[in-house]
């Protein structure tokens, strides 16, 4: 009998507590204005004076509102529906286990507007339904605990849940204007830009054959690298265009080979698109006898502020992370503005020691 009357209050408790919190979210109880006193709270609800106090402590503990000793209970002045944001990471290892750029962004959630009262939650491994993880965004979503949400790639795999169809939260993906679900925006990083940052520095130094080494080459990237080199006068050879496997030895060994020095026409120019690859390509040089940057100048991505070690000097092109994450938060908090692509920085060798 004891546990039928305990889950009869714990259902009466969440009631109050949804009442509440969907009061706060129109607008009905803005930032800052006193709720009514528990007493006049439990007549409302026709509860005991103990099930609202339960109540009132959940959104207290959800930050909806805060207590001032004597004074009463207050809508919070940065409630969460309007401050705080979630970044989902959809996959199933951590995110600076698996990624450099993930992993960055997640260290700039963490360390988001430190002064301010916007918040960056990081939900990570969220991959399908009815995991915990998953489980415990959908929670925040229903709760409307969050002013918005930002996702790692394009979250086909959860269209149809509450995570991106639950009404109110506006929602951006970083990913490619095409394939997102609806009512996701896509937060593009301008990738033609990016290309062109690196063939600029190729040029500038008076290179000319420019060899690539990357995470996946297929031929739609193929062509927007050659166009870009084109746009340059840069030229470069199929044998010169390599993606080898995820792994420091095939990396460090293709870095090398592409600049034996038996080759005649070797390649005068690198670049590493990918940042987790900088550390074992450049190895891969430093192994060849290549004078960097007398002979060969490298450009290698990055993901500022997080920078992967490199072996030689380095011209980095790639993108600010934490303007990243700030530009997203941005656009969630204006949604009826036009999201432009992200523009890609660079920084010369000399200046990552400053």
């Amino acid at each position: 009998m004891s546990s039928i009357n305990d889950d009869a209050v714990s259902l009466k408790r969440s009631a109050i507590a949804d009442s509440l919190r969907r009061q706060i979210v129109s607008g009905v109880f803005p930032p800052g204005m006193k709720l009514p006193s528990r007493e006049e709270l439990s007549r409302e609800f026709q509860v005991s004076v103990d099930t609202t106090q339960r109540a009132v402590q959940e959104l207290k503990r959800q930050r909806f509102v805060t207590a001032k000793r004597r004074a009463g209970t207050f809508v919070a002045q940065h409630p969460p529906h309007l401050f705080h944001y979630g970044l989902v990471y959809l996959a199933g290892e951590p995110a600076r286990e698996v990624s450099n750029f993930w992993g960055a962004l997640a260290d700039a959630a963490d360390a988001f507007e430190p002064d301010g009262p916007r918040r960056v939650r990081v939900f990570d491994q969220v991959v399908v339904e009815q995991t915990e993880s998953y489980e415990r965004l959908k929670r925040y979503v229903v709760n409307r605990r969050l002013a918005g949400l930002i996702f790692s790639t394009a979250p086909n795999q959860l269209t149809n849940t509450p995570v991106v169809a639950f009404p109110g939260i506006p929602r951006i993906a970083i990913t490619q204007p095409i394939g997102c679900p609806p009512g996701v925006k896509p937060m593009e990083l301008s990738e033609s830009k990016l290309f062109d940052a690196a063939m600029s520095a190729f040029a500038q130094r008076g290179r000319r054959r420019i060899a690539v080494i990357s995470f996946g080459l297929n031929a739609t990237l193929t062509e927007k690298l050659a166009q870009s080199m084109s746009r340059f006068g840069l030229v470069s050879h199929p044998r010169w265009l390599h993606a080898p496997v995820f792994h420091s030895v095939p990396i460090r060994n293709c870095a090398s080979i592409l600049f034996s020095e038996h080759q005649e026409h070797r390649p005068d120019g690198l670049l590493i698109l990918d940042d987790n690859f900088v550390e074992p390509a450049t190895e891969g040089l430093v192994a060849a006898g290549v004078r960097v940057p007398d002979d060969v100048t490298v450009v290698a991505h990055a993901n500022f502020p997080r920078l992967t070690r490199s072996h030689v000097p380095a011209v980095r092109v790639g993108w600010n992370v934490p303007a990243l994450l700030s530009s997203c938060v941005d656009a969630l908090a204006n949604p009826n503005t036009p999201i432009p692509s992200f523009q890609p920085e660079s920084r010369q060798p000399e200046e990552e020691s400053l």
